[in-house]
């Protein structure tokens, strides 16, 4: 493992710990065994070194739901797809999916743009179920969002309690693809989701390091 690498490393196990705003370039630095001017000599503070762990994550996670989607035709398939990439990605690690769902939200700037970014492109999936609609300027582009943000709130709840495990995290999927579909696939097709049995949780997730 590489410098940069292990000062990575020990920034997101000192967030898990400690959460963001109480790690510092030197406990950064005495967790990850080196002298504090390697930190100064591979990443300017904190919040870059974290927004490298945050972009290394979330590109994995991107390409993940690209591939999904691309794999999909019709919207409500994509969108299932999505959704189960997401999941997948999440429950592989336990201690990823923290901090990335819970985490983050106490970040700087640079992250907050980065989350956003992401989103943003989540968003976008979402809101082509507009062109299923006979009228799609019926429903806005700003629905899209709040459908996001309001799955997003659902799974951090779930990963704060500690309940975003196995069978206990897949078991809110129906929930959230009724809530995602309802705007523009109707009632009847949001029940249909509701009463879909939840995917299989992946494998036992696995730990970092």
């Amino acid at each position: 493992m590489g410098e940069r690498e292990r000062i990575r490393e020990a920034a997101f196990e000192l967030v898990l710990e400690r959460g963001w705003r109480e790690v510092t370039e030197e406990s950064v630095a005495e967790r990850a065994g080196l002298d504090p001017a390697v930190f100064e000599r591979s990443y300017a503070d904190v919040e870059e070194c974290l927004l490298a762990v945050y972009n290394e994550a979330a590109a994995e996670m991107m390409a993940r739901v690209a591939d999904a989607v691309a794999a999909e035709e019709s919207w409500l398939e994509q969108m299932r797809a999505l959704g189960q990439a997401i999941f997948e990605f999440l429950l592989e690690d336990e201690r990823r999916a923290r901090f990335f769902v819970v985490e983050v939200v106490s970040g700087g700037d640079r992250v907050r743009l980065a989350r956003e970014r992401d989103l943003k492109e989540i968003c976008a999936q979402i809101d082509r179920g507009r062109f299923e609609l006979d009228d799609p300027d019926s429903v806005g582009p700003d629905t899209a969002q709040a459908v996001a943000g309001a799955v997003f709130l659902r799974v951090s709840r779930k990963v704060m309690a500690g309940d975003f495990q196995g069978q206990g995290a897949v078991e809110i999927v129906p929930e959230l693809m009724h809530s995602l579909v309802l705007p523009y696939l109707g009632e009847e097709a949001a029940i249909a989701e509701l009463h879909r049995p939840p995917p299989p949780p992946p494998p036992v997730p696995t730990r970092r390091g």
